[in-house]
């Protein structure tokens, strides 16, 4: 599994630079996160009102941008909150791209794409206890469509912090992730002014 999201990391980066057959990159991030997750168990239709916090959620975004448009791979891994037995746990790999708007100080990021969806999930009680419950459980691997929608300060030309509000529309378990962002790397030119 490491070698093959090495390989798609490479291949994504390595396709950037083929497409444009010019200048490499405008900028590049490193962008870390940490947050909460919403499910909606009933999958993509169901909607998010009434829903309730399911877990933390963690990952790693490569973001790179040509000519204001981003480009990003992200993997995130989810882990449930609840006295459960199995607990679920999900993970998702995505390929993202989209349009920033700003500059200097304050950006806005908005993007869209594809990822791949798996986990462990509990499909029917097994037992009924007084503090938990016991499930059965099976693993899955889907298909989902992700959206991001990120705030940032850049405080620095090579630090950012922001928040990102981040979907993943499936048809088991859509989720929606709002988190904390830092970002690291070469994020606005060194000429600009502030």
């Amino acid at each position: 599994m490491k070698s093959n999201i090495i390989f798609i990391a490479m291949l994504f980066f390595i396709s950037a630079k083929n497409i444009y057959s010019q200048a490499f990159l405008d900028n590049f991030a490193v962008n870390p996160k940490i947050g909460v997750y919403y499910t909606s168990n009933s999958g993509i239709f169901s909607g998010f009102f009434g829903e309730y916090l399911n877990g933390i959620v963690g990952g790693l975004e490569l973001n790179t941008t040509y000519k204001g448009l981003i480009y990003s791979i992200d993997f995130h891994g989810f882990g449930e909150l609840s006295f459960h037995n199995p607990q679920e746990y999900y993970r998702q790999i995505g390929v993202m791209a989209g349009k920033r708007f700003g500059q200097k100080l304050f950006r806005i990021q908005v993007q869209g794409g594809l990822a791949t969806f798996w986990g462990l999930r509990r499909v029917g009680l097994a037992t009924s206890g007084w503090l938990s419950n016991s499930y059965k459980s099976e693993k899955f691997l889907i298909p989902g469509f992700v959206g991001k929608v990120g705030f940032k300060f850049i405080p620095s030309r090579v630090f950012s912090i922001g928040i990102d509000l981040q979907t993943n529309l499936n048809t088991h378990n859509s989720l929606l992730m709002p988190m904390l962002s830092l970002e690291f790397g070469n994020l606005r030119p060194a000429k600009e002014k502030r």
